[in-house]
Protein backbone atom coordinates (compact mmCIF):
# COMPACT_ATOMS: atom_id res chain seq x y z
CA UNK A 1 0.00 0.00 0.00
CA UNK A 2 1.54 3.43 -1.12
CA UNK A 3 0.28 6.87 -0.26
CA UNK A 4 2.45 9.23 -2.19
CA UNK A 5 3.29 12.78 -2.93
CA UNK A 6 1.43 15.03 -0.68
CA UNK A 7 -1.74 12.68 0.24
CA UNK A 8 -4.30 12.20 2.47
CA UNK A 9 -5.28 8.87 3.55
CA UNK A 10 -6.59 6.49 5.85
CA UNK A 11 -5.66 2.52 5.90
CA UNK A 12 -7.78 0.84 7.87
CA UNK A 13 -9.12 -3.08 8.38
CA UNK A 14 -6.56 -4.33 6.17
CA UNK A 15 -4.67 -7.65 6.14
CA UNK A 16 -1.02 -7.27 4.73
CA UNK A 17 0.81 -10.50 4.06
CA UNK A 18 3.96 -11.83 2.88
CA UNK A 19 4.75 -8.25 0.57
CA UNK A 20 8.63 -7.62 -0.34
CA UNK A 21 8.73 -3.95 0.13
CA UNK A 22 11.63 -2.30 0.46
CA UNK A 23 13.53 -2.36 3.00
CA UNK A 24 13.26 1.30 3.66
CA UNK A 25 9.58 2.17 3.73
CA UNK A 26 7.69 -1.55 4.17
CA UNK A 27 4.74 -2.98 2.95
CA UNK A 28 2.83 0.29 4.08
CA UNK A 29 4.90 3.17 2.63
CA UNK A 30 3.78 6.53 3.56
CA UNK A 31 5.85 8.89 1.60
CA UNK A 32 5.65 12.79 0.60
CA UNK A 33 7.05 14.82 -2.49
CA UNK A 34 10.44 15.36 -2.21
CA UNK A 35 12.08 18.47 -2.89
CA UNK A 36 10.74 21.03 0.05
CA UNK A 37 10.16 21.46 3.86
CA UNK A 38 6.53 22.58 3.75
CA UNK A 39 3.63 21.27 5.05
CA UNK A 40 1.63 21.04 2.11
CA UNK A 41 4.32 18.74 0.77
CA UNK A 42 3.87 15.92 3.05
CA UNK A 43 1.46 13.05 3.30
CA UNK A 44 -0.30 12.37 6.18
CA UNK A 45 -2.07 8.93 6.82
CA UNK A 46 -3.76 6.92 9.75
CA UNK A 47 -3.00 3.36 9.93
CA UNK A 48 -5.82 1.55 11.70
CA UNK A 49 -6.96 -1.87 13.17
CA UNK A 50 -4.72 -3.84 10.57
CA UNK A 51 -2.92 -7.01 10.63
CA UNK A 52 0.34 -6.64 9.29
CA UNK A 53 2.56 -9.64 9.12
CA UNK A 54 5.22 -11.44 7.42
CA UNK A 55 6.05 -8.15 5.32
CA UNK A 56 9.66 -8.66 4.23
CA UNK A 57 11.02 -5.80 3.73
CA UNK A 58 8.86 -4.17 6.84
CA UNK A 59 5.62 -3.41 8.26
CA UNK A 60 5.24 0.43 7.86
CA UNK A 61 7.30 2.91 6.63
CA UNK A 62 7.43 6.85 6.88
CA UNK A 63 9.70 8.96 4.61
CA UNK A 64 8.20 13.14 4.27
CA UNK A 65 5.53 12.62 5.74
CA UNK A 66 3.26 12.10 8.87
CA UNK A 67 1.67 8.64 10.34
CA UNK A 68 -0.66 7.45 13.06
CA UNK A 69 -0.28 4.50 13.99
CA UNK A 70 -3.21 2.80 16.16
CA UNK A 71 -4.49 -0.58 16.82
CA UNK A 72 -2.85 -2.85 14.39
CA UNK A 73 -0.73 -6.18 15.05
CA UNK A 74 2.74 -6.35 13.74
CA UNK A 75 3.94 -9.78 13.56
CA UNK A 76 7.10 -11.35 12.02
CA UNK A 77 7.71 -8.17 9.93
CA UNK A 78 11.61 -7.76 8.86
CA UNK A 79 13.64 -5.87 9.29
CA UNK A 80 11.47 -3.48 11.15
CA UNK A 81 7.95 -3.32 11.87
CA UNK A 82 7.98 0.42 11.76
CA UNK A 83 10.68 2.67 10.40
CA UNK A 84 11.50 6.14 9.27
CA UNK A 85 13.36 7.05 6.51
CA UNK A 86 16.29 8.90 6.61
CA UNK A 87 17.64 11.62 4.52
CA UNK A 88 13.74 12.99 3.55
CA UNK A 89 13.25 16.72 2.93
CA UNK A 90 10.20 17.24 5.04
CA UNK A 91 9.56 16.86 8.99
CA UNK A 92 8.74 13.57 9.62
CA UNK A 93 6.28 12.31 12.56
CA UNK A 94 4.97 9.25 13.85
CA UNK A 95 2.67 8.47 16.64
CA UNK A 96 2.43 5.16 17.44
CA UNK A 97 -0.39 3.68 20.54
CA UNK A 98 -2.44 0.55 20.70
CA UNK A 99 -0.61 -1.60 18.44
CA UNK A 100 0.86 -5.21 19.24
CA UNK A 101 5.11 -4.40 17.95
CA UNK A 102 8.12 -5.92 18.82
CA UNK A 103 10.64 -4.37 20.80
CA UNK A 104 13.52 -2.28 19.23
CA UNK A 105 11.73 -2.37 16.05
CA UNK A 106 11.79 1.36 14.86
CA UNK A 107 14.81 2.53 12.72
CA UNK A 108 16.16 4.79 10.59
CA UNK A 109 14.76 8.93 11.26
CA UNK A 110 17.22 12.00 11.64
CA UNK A 111 17.29 14.99 13.30
CA UNK A 112 13.92 16.04 11.17
CA UNK A 113 12.10 13.74 13.03
CA UNK A 114 9.37 12.80 15.80
CA UNK A 115 8.47 9.68 16.68
CA UNK A 116 6.16 9.37 19.86
CA UNK A 117 5.16 5.54 21.15
CA UNK A 118 2.10 5.90 23.00
CA UNK A 119 2.25 3.93 26.68
CA UNK A 120 -0.31 1.16 25.41
CA UNK A 121 1.76 -0.72 22.74
CA UNK A 122 2.46 -4.24 23.86
CA UNK A 123 4.75 -7.17 22.61
CA UNK A 124 2.54 -10.09 23.56
CA UNK A 125 2.33 -12.66 20.64
CA UNK A 126 -1.37 -12.07 18.86
CA UNK A 127 -1.50 -16.45 18.60
CA UNK A 128 -3.58 -16.16 15.32
CA UNK A 129 -6.54 -18.74 14.51
CA UNK A 130 -4.62 -20.36 11.32
CA UNK A 131 -1.63 -18.40 9.98
CA UNK A 132 -0.14 -20.85 7.99
CA UNK A 133 -3.38 -21.06 6.18
CA UNK A 134 -3.91 -17.11 5.61
CA UNK A 135 -6.50 -17.14 9.04
CA UNK A 136 -5.29 -14.28 10.70
CA UNK A 137 -8.23 -13.76 13.23
CA UNK A 138 -7.12 -13.89 17.07
CA UNK A 139 -8.32 -17.07 18.77
CA UNK A 140 -10.35 -16.83 21.92
CA UNK A 141 -8.03 -16.01 24.59
CA UNK A 142 -5.34 -14.12 23.02
CA UNK A 143 -3.75 -11.74 25.00
CA UNK A 144 -4.62 -9.12 22.43
CA UNK A 145 -8.50 -8.81 22.66
CA UNK A 146 -9.74 -5.80 23.92
CA UNK A 147 -6.07 -4.38 24.38
CA UNK A 148 -6.66 -1.93 21.43
CA UNK A 149 -8.57 1.51 21.41
CA UNK A 150 -12.24 1.49 21.37
CA UNK A 151 -12.80 4.09 19.51
CA UNK A 152 -10.59 6.14 17.13
CA UNK A 153 -11.07 9.68 15.19
CA UNK A 154 -8.56 10.29 12.92
CA UNK A 155 -7.66 14.39 13.49
CA UNK A 156 -4.50 15.62 12.02
CA UNK A 157 -3.50 19.04 13.32
CA UNK A 158 -0.64 19.75 11.43
CA UNK A 159 0.18 23.61 10.53
CA UNK A 160 -0.51 23.64 6.86
CA UNK A 161 -2.13 20.04 6.39
CA UNK A 162 -5.23 20.37 3.57
CA UNK A 163 -7.19 17.90 5.89
CA UNK A 164 -10.36 18.50 3.64
CA UNK A 165 -10.39 18.00 -0.32
CA UNK A 166 -10.17 20.99 -2.51
CA UNK A 167 -13.33 22.32 -4.40
CA UNK A 168 -11.73 21.62 -7.67
CA UNK A 169 -9.62 18.40 -8.83
CA UNK A 170 -6.26 18.54 -10.84
CA UNK A 171 -8.37 19.34 -13.88
CA UNK A 172 -10.37 22.37 -12.26
CA UNK A 173 -13.73 20.44 -12.34
CA UNK A 174 -15.67 20.90 -9.02
CA UNK A 175 -15.55 17.67 -6.92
Amino acid sequence: IFVDEAAIARIESNVVVGNLGDPGLGAIAIDGRAGGASPEVRSYASVVGNTIVGNAGGGVGVQDAHAIVIDNVFWDNGPTDLAVAAGGAATQALFVDYNRIAPGVLGGGDAGTTVTLGPHNVQLAPVFEDAANGDYRLVVGSPLIDAGAAVFSAVFDYPGAATTPPALDFAGQPR
